[in-house]
């Protein structure tokens, strides 16, 4: 985001100076005012763009600030972003209906929401034919916005009939149509409308060529929803609108926002389920436990809790660590390990004994394993509760 592409400062002068960059996902772009000296800071990821200008000019973004950033707007965007996709997914199955409506509507909606490369594969078939007359024109018109997600002269790939036994080699589809004829024909038809519209797609096509910009393969962005619980005075607030043909920031009641519901975090969402399963596969679904902090990082928000269990003695700890679910089992006097021990070897996964890495001994006041999938970790504590009840 240039500065010259953002709304005037609290100030009323136009002055920005600033840079950028990414993290986690993220681009964030820190901005100050060069009349007022005031911040402002400019986010933005897959699911919205916002834009926070701070009140006072000398301030910056205070704690309780960047706490609401971190944990409402971000939430709401994974949300938001799921949503989006899942929509997305479920309008480009509609492009394989018998029905010519069906067909015609889901491929304006994934035009008009730029769904880049999927749509140019499944909609120029469409044009080839199998989309009615009625619908080209608007959709060459949705297509349009989309130029520069796709290369012209690309086609699906398909496994090589010719090649080897057993050797994989793809090649293009031949059975595919043609883009660049495609839109020939249906530039030089004798309805204006569509051609019109093919023309257009030609002409930004090959300046794309000349200035040799490069692909975007995207697949659209959903606009950013309206942030609940906005700090109003601390900050004023913008969301991104995507225009037709610009970018459009929208100013934010604060009071507006207050009602408005932060949604579950989809991270959270999906840990609560895998966990879930897990503890019921293992026969531990009824067993009270405890939610403790991520032992791997600082989870401020709890997204990834780790859970803890007691038995008799035993405390048994488990959570996610990078990609991997972490187990461990302790008890205040040493215990039999050596099946644990097996089954990090079998499996070549992390296996530590009182923090020995590898350790072949076989009695120990702690033991930890590392699962690499659900049903590893079910397996793994399967055994660790054979220990406990032996």
């Amino acid at each position: 985001m240039m500065p010259e592409d953002l709304p005037h400062c609290l100030c009323g002068k136009a002055a920005w100076r600033g840079r950028g960059g990414s993290f986690g996902g993220l681009s964030q772009s820190n901005f100050k005012c060069g009349n007022c000296d005031r911040f402002a800071t400019q986010v933005s990821g897959r699911g919205g763009n916002i834009l926070l200008m701070v009140r006072e000019p000398s301030a910056g973004i205070s704690d309780k600030v960047a706490d609401w950033l971190n944990g409402s707007i971000l939430a709401l965007w994974r949300d938001n972003a799921g949503k989006f996709d899942a929509d997305m997914k479920a309008t480009e199955a509609l492009l394989d209906s018998k029905e010519h409506a069906v067909r015609d509507a889901a491929a304006k909606k994934l035009a008009d929401n730029k769904h880049g490369g999927p749509l140019a594969m499944k909609v120029f078939p469409l044009l080839n034919g199998g989309i009615s007359e009625g619908y080209k024109g608007p959709l060459l018109h949705a297509l349009l916005q989309t130029v520069g997600q796709w290369r012209l002269g690309w086609r699906p790939r398909i496994q090589d009939p010719d090649a080897p036994e057993g050797e994989y080699k793809s090649i293009p589809d031949p059975e595919s149509p043609d883009r660049g004829l495609i839109l020939k024909r249906l530039a030089e038809t004798g309805k204006y409308e569509v051609g019109r519209h093919a023309t257009a797609i030609l002409e930004k096509i090959e300046t794309f060529k000349a200035e040799k910009r490069s692909c975007d393969f995207s697949t659209g962005s959903p606009d950013a929803p309206i942030p609940p619980k906005v700090p109003g005075e601390e900050v004023a607030v913008w969301i991104l609108k995507y225009g037709e043909t610009e970018w459009i920031w929208e100013h934010i009641d604060p009071d507006r926002t207050q009602d408005l519901v932060i949604p579950p975090d989809p991270i959270r969402v999906y840990h609560d389920v895998i966990y879930g399963e897990i503890f019921e596969g293992a026969g531990l679904g009824s067993v009270p436990r405890a939610e403790i902090p991520n032992g791997y990082y600082g989870d401020k928000f709890k997204n990834e809790p780790w859970y803890e269990l007691q038995f008799d003695g035993f405390t048994l700890t488990i959570g996610p660590r990078k990609r991997v679910i972490s187990i461990t089992l302790q008890h205040k006097q040493p215990f039999d390990v050596s099946s644990l021990c097996a089954l990090g070897r079998r499996d070549v996964t992390t296996y530590t004994a009182d923090g020995g890495w590898n350790s072949d001994q076989k009695m120990a006041a702690t033991a930890n394993l590392h699962a690499w999938s659900k049903e590893k970790a079910i397996e793994y504590l399967q055994a660790m509760m054979k220990i406990v009840r032996s």
